[in-house]
């Protein structure tokens, strides 16, 4: 999943701009995505556009930010990379700032407990987690693209035998918002498909994550129904698909 809850079981995506300082960086609604993780060969990286900033003094301003679309601004590169056992300080900062926001807008699917840095530094470990870096040492967004895919999925009628590229713990920081990283970072994983000559991908997000939900369809998935997670009582997530061009093996 977002274990790509997409936080796609991905996260929030921050979208509006503020209309008194376009020159600062808006706030972003973070987009998450997540699931427990297996292993990626290295391959070319992506890049994106990030956001102009601002600041906003109280959570209920970031709510409404991010509950809003807004254009996005785009400046400069934003680097798609493999991330590294020095990024998770930075990983767990981006986790602090994303989870109070979840909460408060009833998305339940990360808390205090997940992810953690444990499960960050087995992603990482196991080659599969990337992150949107749109300055040297700034994490803007991170995902697990993986090929490890949930046992419960066989509930929307899926072959879980048949390979596929997942993404997991999908999340871009507040601070990023409407500056494609969650964008970049879902086309990371078709990229990381496209090397392995795998034509599936799929993501899961939480059902309170709506603005995963308007994003992954935008991406070219489709919705194939509703699941619950064993190590996630009590939320319920919607399961996305996309199937590339046939890949020459």
């Amino acid at each position: 999943m977002f274990d790509a809850q997409f936080a796609l079981t991905m996260g929030f995506l921050f979208w509006q701009e503020s209309p008194t300082d376009r020159t600062r960086r808006p706030r972003a609604r973070p987009l998450i995505a997540d699931r427990p993780p297996p292993r990626a060969e290295p391959i070319p990286t992506f890049t994106a556009q990030p956001t102009s900033r601002h600041s906003e003094s109280t959570l209920a301003q970031n709510l409404r930010s991010f509950l809003s679309p807004a254009s996005p601004i785009h400046n400069e590169s934003v680097l798609i990379r493999p991330a590294q056992t020095s990024d998770l300080p930075a990983l767990m900062a981006l986790v602090r700032r994303v989870v109070p926001l979840m909460r408060a807008a009833g998305n339940l699917q990360w808390n205090d407990d997940y992810p953690n840095e444990q499960v960050f530094a087995r992603d990482i470990e196991r080659s599969e987690l990337w992150i949107a870096e749109p300055a040297e040492g700034v994490v803007a967004g991170v995902a697990a693209i993986t090929a490890d895919q949930s046992p419960e999925y066989t509930q929307v009628g899926w072959d879980i035998e048949e390979p596929a590229i997942v993404v997991h713990r999908l999340a871009v920081d507040p601070e990023y918002r409407g500056a494609g990283i969650a964008s970049a970072l879902m086309q990371q994983a078709e990229a990381v498909a496209r090397e392995r000559k795998i034509s599936v991908l799929r993501v899961d997000t939480n059902t309170a994550n709506p603005a995963t939900q308007r994003l992954i369809p935008k991406l070219g998935y489709t919705l194939a129904g509703e699941i619950s997670l064993d190590f996630r009582p009590g939320l319920r997530f919607l399961c996305y698909e996309k199937r590339l061009a046939p890949v020459s093996q």
